[in-house]
């Protein structure tokens, strides 16, 4: 449907946290499913309307010859850092060749990756999806994350408080905020982050010094420090163990980390 001012559709969206390896099929359906409730409705408002039909194709369909359909448009959002391996059309998941497969209609999955989406093509955004997408993209390069955000500072200050609060959900990215604000700071966020990260190391490190006496708790809580940023991405295992003054395996086993 449209006027002399927009086309109206019906916007669906799915979201993933992990790669699904049938989503071409999987929206397809819905789609499908929400054009034949379109179609039923129509027939609905022909009875309800007493419409008398023109033909008798008319009334055995009950979709009318000048009825239309609203488009329907799923779109699927991937918040995964991983790259997405998964088919993109229903063409890519056929054991069939191309001899066969001109004469299938193909459906294109309409897919939203902000990992596949590339850094300069980043700054092309400027509401809150710069910032949500430039933490998608970055979660676990979390040393290029806070380089990101220190440069385009302006963008992370005043984000939304649903925007925040949707990656910590989908992205577990625990950003601290202070309750009853509409808008958050991601850039102090992100460094309340990285304090609860270190106050987790100096925590579990005050608890085992107590049992092994002053100097070997000071050493444990560096490095559960250590470990606790390891974790949380913003040391890899080599700094960290070139901080601890080991080698990478010697400092997994200490604290007993499985990369």
């Amino acid at each position: 449907m449209q006027d002399d001012r927009a086309t109206y559709i019906l916007l669906g969206i799915e979201n993933q946290t992990n790669v699904h390896y049938a989503m071409p099929i999987r929206t397809m359906v819905y789609d499908a499913m929400q054009y034949e409730a379109q179609i039923k409705e129509a027939a609905m408002r022909h009875r309800a309307a007493n419409d008398v039909p023109e033909s008798g194709d008319e009334y055995l369909s009950g979709f009318y010859k000048e009825d239309r359909l609203l488009p329907v448009f799923t779109l699927t959002i991937y918040y995964g850092p991983e790259p997405w391996d998964g088919p993109l059309d229903l063409h890519s998941m056929l054991d069939a060749d191309k001899a066969i497969l001109k004469f299938i209609p193909n459906y294109k999955l309409n897919l939203l990756a902000p990992a596949r989406i590339a850094e300069d093509e980043l700054e092309k955004f400027h509401t809150d999806l710069l910032a949500a997408f430039t933490y998608m993209k970055f979660a676990k390069d979390k040393a290029r994350l806070r380089q990101l955000v220190a440069e385009r500072s302006k963008a992370f200050q005043l984000v939304s408080r649903e925007t925040v609060d949707m990656l910590n959900t989908v992205m577990n990215a625990r950003l601290p905020y202070a309750q009853g604000k509409e808008n958050v700071n991601m850039c102090e966020a992100m460094e309340g982050m990285l304090e609860d990260a270190r106050q987790e190391g100096w925590t579990g490190g005050w608890a085992e010094g107590r049992e092994e006496g002053w100097a070997g708790g000071l050493e444990r809580g560096k490095l559960d420090t250590l470990l606790a940023l390891v974790r949380k991405g913003y040391l890899t295992l080599q700094q960290a163990a070139d901080e601890a003054q080991m080698t990478p395996e010697a400092f997994a086993a200490k604290v007993g980390f499985k990369p």
